[in-house]
């Protein structure tokens, strides 16, 4: 048996158990383009069973590296996933781990049941798709590409110009003095 997966016999009816739980982002195939799961995904899971039906709390978290999208920067952040979903024996195989949306009811067969694609969903919700390093990030300059957080850049120089071509009339300035 996995660390994801529980049987629902060892959860007394009317009682509530809380779990640890770590899992890396590979066992999940949590795996997105972009984003590096620098440590486990880690934190509880508390069950409680009334009857066959047994209600799924959790709170987990882990540290990834992804870029900013303003200034292009990798940067370390933490992602905070929370879920909670109800899991219903069902005798329909083809049911086995399906979530009814509408009602949050998962449906498991026989004595397990694993939150594998629980925790997965959880967490994709949270990976940022705008991420941004700091709220105060000034990105990069338009014309040069320059990171403004590190400082200014020499763009100023080139003010009331196309900013689309100041790059390339610099250039030519360049090549003007060289060959000039």
């Amino acid at each position: 048996m996995n660390n994801l997966q529980f049987k629902v016999r060892d959860i007394e009816n009317g009682e509530t158990v809380i779990h640890q739980v770590v899992c890396n982002a590979t066992d999940l195939s949590l795996e997105v383009e972009e984003v590096n799961f620098i440590h486990p995904i880690s934190g509880w899971v508390k069950f409680f069973r009334q009857n066959a039906q047994v209600y799924v709390t959790a709170q987990l978290s882990t540290e990834i590296e992804v870029e900013c999208s303003r200034c292009l920067q990798i940067f370390e952040t933490t992602l905070k996933a929370r879920f909670e979903v109800q899991y219903r024996p069902t005798s329909d195989p083809e049911q086995e781990g399906w979530l009814d949306e509408d009602l949050g009811v998962r449906y498991y067969t026989g004595e397990y049941i694993n939150i594998t694609e629980d925790i997965y969903q959880a967490m994709m919700v949270e990976i940022p798709l705008w991420p941004i390093c700091l709220e105060e990030c000034k990105g990069l300059c338009q014309r040069c590409g320059h990171n403004l957080n590190l400082g200014n850049c020499n763009c100023h120089q080139l003010e009331g110009k196309s900013p689309q071509f100041a790059v390339l009339e610099e250039l030519l300035k360049q090549t003007k003095q060289v060959t000039g």
